[in-house]
């Protein structure tokens, strides 16, 4: 059986692919991991909605609050910039 070698340009293609395909899957793997909530300190509340600042779109999902010694007070949850009722 015979093979046939890559020329350099044909081995230089397949590696920028390689590479670009490594780069994309740590890019996504790697990512940022969503949040399990926000500091009361980031939201401000506009017109009795709730905004994440320096946002347009209104808040979904948990909020905390903590007391000095680092301890959490209270959690509440959100959606669409309004508090829900606690179950």
């Amino acid at each position: 059986m015979k093979y046939s070698k890559l020329s350099n340009k044909s081995f230089t293609a397949t590696m920028k692919h390689l590479l670009v395909m490594a780069f994309a899957i740590l890019t996504i793997g790697c990512g940022e991991k969503k949040s399990d909530g926000v500091n009361s300190d980031e939201l401000e509340d506009r017109e009795g909605v709730a905004y994440l600042k320096n946002s347009n779109s209104p808040y979904t999902g948990k909020c905390f609050e903590f007391h000095d010694n680092g301890q959490k007070k209270s959690e509440d949850n959100f959606k669409d910039g309004k508090m829900m009722a606690s179950r």
